[in-house]
């Protein structure tokens, strides 16, 4: 089967599973309790890239309300520049507006935040494997962002146990991989030695 061809009945298969999650509020407040002990060892003042939950999406609610006062940036897809992910300055219980793809995006106001400010970038996931492998929406825009982002942030992957799998995802030689997964059962570390 065409790579493509599997990407798409990958794709297909765990955004099912995703959606269909039982007890879906316990499983995000066990997710984002991970989330913050993670989170405990960075200030405040650190930036930290994540993201609003689109439909299916894991919601990290839980973890911006606990941290107001974190430095937080929310992605934003430039069409001016051929499609090209920025992240821009949050602040928890900010309005969001909503843009290309119905991604919900800070407002026009949001200062664009330096790559270099990075501490941390938590990414909505598909679909990931034990290689740190990731299957995101398709549009490649995550990892074209990690490819210009330094190569000591850790890049967090966030999805339910159910889009673990068990064989390695497809990878192209773009795809960058995960330092680690949160699921609700905790944290998952990869060896990116053996992904890259």
């Amino acid at each position: 089967m065409p790579v493509n061809d599997l990407r798409t009945r990958l794709r297909r298969q765990f955004r099912s599973a995703r959606r269909d999650v039982a007890d879906r509020a316990a499983r995000e407040r066990d997710l984002n309790l991970h989330v913050l002990r993670v989170l405990s060892d960075i200030p405040t003042s650190a930036v930290i890239a994540t993201y609003a939950a689109m439909p299916g999406e894991v919601e990290l609610d839980g973890v911006y309300a606990r941290r107001p006062d974190q430095e937080w940036a929310l992605p934003v897809i430039d069409p001016e520049r051929q499609g090209e992910m920025a992240f821009f300055t949050w602040h928890a219980g900010e309005n969001l507006e909503t843009r290309e793809f119905g991604i919900r995006t800070p407002g026009t106001r949001a200062a664009p935040v330096s790559n270099d400010r990075i501490a941390l970038c938590l990414i909505p996931l598909v679909a990931f494997d034990d290689q740190g492998s990731r299957l995101g929406m398709g549009g490649g825009y995550y990892d074209r962002f990690l490819a210009r982002l330094r190569v000591d942030v850790p890049r967090i992957g966030i999805g339910f146990d159910c889009q673990r799998c068990a064989e390695p995802l497809p990878r192209e030689s773009w795809d960058i991989a995960l330092t680690a997964a949160i699921t609700e059962s905790g944290m998952i570390e990869f060896d990116s030695t053996s992904a890259d």
